[in-house]
């Protein structure tokens, strides 16, 4: 059953299709007649799991949908939801701010087009901190438990979380972490300085470092200062391999060494 968002240039909204019904072909037939010649906004899920947000503009929604099946995306998703535009004009602006909101592992490129008040969101996060902090227990670990569980993703992926681990509590022995709902927080003197979010294909982390504030020469960061991401500061890093860590150390020590200065 279609469910209605009482705002204008929303028309419809339809959720949790599967995408063997792209390749049925009475149901292919019927999707077509549905979103043929129709504009709007699309996500892709992976057992549950948000994968991928896209925007229907330039061409229709059955038309993006589809080529997904043989894109590269093939095989990576397994249901998708979508919603109708009265107008393609601000397609683009929804997109952006789903995009802000959360961070789809398919995607590459997340365009803003969100004006974003970065005193406002020091104050916002320094709230945050203050109201989730925990007493020290002695351990290494701060929280009452861990929402990112290792034990669901990969063995490669919890072999190279480990080790990265070890590496950053090599750092200082006071080194705390702190599990989040996103990701996984390294803190010294109770400011992060990395942010882990382990993935199904290797790791992504987050530096607490400002735009011009990072050196480095093999250029393996990239800069979202002004992409919605979940980590603390401006520097992003995707990781997929053992002998990436000696180099990423040195990314993560400058870090490190802004939190403690």
């Amino acid at each position: 059953m279609p469910k209605r968002v009482n705002i204008d240039i929303v028309s419809g909204f339809y959720d949790q299709i599967p995408s063997t019904a792209i390749n049925n072909d009475f149901t292919k037939i019927k999707i077509r007649q549905l979103l043929r010649n129709k504009y709007g906004i699309y996500a892709l899920f992976d057992k549950g799991e948000l994968y991928y947000i896209g925007k229907a503009t330039g061409t229709d929604l059955f038309t993006r949908i589809k080529d997904h099946k043989r894109d590269r995306h093939k095989g990576k998703w397994d249901t998708f939801s979508f919603a109708t535009l009265n107008t393609r004009e601000h397609g683009g602006e929804l997109e952006s701010l789903i995009l802000s909101l959360y961070m789809p592992e398919g995607n590459r490129s997340r365009p803003v087009v969100i004006k974003r008040d970065y005193h406002t969101e020091d104050v916002i996060k320094r709230i945050v901190d203050i109201a989730t902090e925990n007493e020290p227990d002695g351990s290494r670990v701060s929280g009452t438990s861990e929402t990112l569980k290792l034990a669901e993703f990969p063995k490669e992926t919890r072999k190279l979380y480990e080790q990265l681990e070890r590496k950053i509590y090599g750092l200082n022995r006071h080194v705390v972490k702190e599990p989040k709902a996103k990701y996984i927080a390294f803190k010294i003197k109770d400011a992060n300085f990395v942010d882990v979010r382990p993935q199904k294909k290797g790791i992504k982390l987050w530096l607490n470092l400002r735009k011009g504030e990072l050196r480095d020469r093999k250029n393996l960061a990239r800069n979202v200062r002004n992409i919605g991401h979940w980590g603390n500061g401006d520097y992003e890093i995707s990781i997929s391999e053992m002998d990436s860590l000696p180099y990423l150390l040195t990314l993560i020590k400058q870090s490190y060494k802004r939190a403690t200065s």
